[in-house]
């Protein structure tokens, strides 16, 4: 028997050990609670604690082995994947509409690497979690069979505003935080380049790598629509836009309705599907970290052009529904399942 994947892991995990979590607390001696709101069981980005005054959120996010191409074709650095690991923790955080307070890093090294890289991974973690205004406050190192990265991000937030995927309803209007798919391109072309594929100009390379090299996690928006009062689900795009969409339609029990013609493509992913023949929608929609907000908003409370007034980089692209499956939506009228593969980690 084949292992299982993630996402079936993570449902024989929750089944396992989540009897009874939800109900979990604690009283400290001089009276003050601490109560578990959100459990692995809600697949949410992050795990939700209630403390006196805040709610505490944390995540943890492997980002690094054998199988991080963009490091292994020698498009990042040690340094950049110090930066990567712990912007991938932050944007959990943000996710939940947080306030980075504190990220923990483990980084497990072969025997042979040398002080100056191990350096750099640090170097590059701090210059990430300075750039969110927070810093490094522990974790662990030691020897291992190959380099293995891990983090695990802390934040706050006021009571009862963390965003959850679960809040989604039937006429909520679905957006996402910019373009996607630009990592997934950057990642199929430099593949494609590996092999002996025609090159696009050092440019265009240049940004693609970027997006490994330096990515960004939407802390400040995620802060804004947690505060706003009309948001009711969000999530990040780690596994890719139609992941996060079905993952955020399964969590709240709807469908999504997604127009394609407001799906806006960024003009890098479509140079890469040209040179490698990749259809633009598998890698908008498929497994790209571009580490997006993907979140609804009240249909009931706002419009789309009230919410845009404030919101004016947020990209509308459809609204949730009553059934259960999320589709793409032509301008013809016809509809399809989303395109793209999902990121899944086997």
């Amino acid at each position: 028997m084949s292992p299982l994947d993630e996402p079936a892991r993570v449902a024989r995990l929750t089944a396992m050990l989540d009897s009874g979590l939800d109900e979990w607390s604690a009283v400290l001696t001089n009276g003050a609670s601490l109560k578990l709101a959100a459990s692995a069981s809600a697949r949410d980005d992050c795990a939700v604690l209630t403390l006196p005054g805040m709610d505490l959120v944390v995540g943890s996010d492997y980002v690094r082995g054998a199988g991080f191409s963009m490091y292994e074709h020698g498009q990042m650095s040690d340094y950049d994947i110090g930066y990567y690991l712990v912007v991938a923790n932050i944007s959990d955080v943000a996710a939940m509409g947080s306030l980075p307070a504190g990220v923990l890093v483990v980084v497990r090294y072969p025997q042979d690497l040398p002080d100056a890289a191990f350096d750099d991974i640090m170097r590059g973690a701090d210059e990430a979690a300075r750039r969110y205004g927070t810093r490094i406050i522990g974790g662990d190192t030691g020897t291992a069979d190959q380099l293995y990265l891990s983090g695990t991000a802390l934040g706050v937030s006021e009571p009862g505003t963390v965003l959850r995927r679960s809040g989604a309803q039937p006429g909520d209007h679905l957006f996402v935080s910019g373009e996607t798919g630009i990592a997934e391109a950057a990642r199929r072309y430099f593949e494609h380049v590996a092999d002996g594929g025609a090159r696009l100009t050092a440019d265009v390379e240049h940004a693609l790598g970027e997006s490994w090299r330096r990515p960004r996690a939407d802390v400040d928006l995620g802060l804004r629509l947690a505060s706003s009062g009309v948001v009711t689900s969000c999530q990040d795009t780690s596994d890719g836009l139609k992941a996060t969409i079905n993952q955020i339609a399964e969590a709240s029990g709807v469908g999504f309705d997604v127009e394609a013609g407001n799906v806006r493509i960024s003009p890098l992913v479509e140079q890469v599907a040209g040179v490698t023949g990749r259809p633009v929608e598998d890698l908008v929609f498929g497994g790209s970290v571009d580490f997006r907000l993907v979140f609804t908003v009240n249909g009931g409370a706002t419009t789309v052009t009230d919410f845009l007034g404030q919101f004016s980089d947020a990209i509308h692209i459809g609204s949730a529904t009553a059934g259960g499956e999320a589709r793409l939506l032509q301008r013809d009228g016809s509809a399809s399942e989303l395109p793209g593969v999902p990121w899944r980690h086997v």
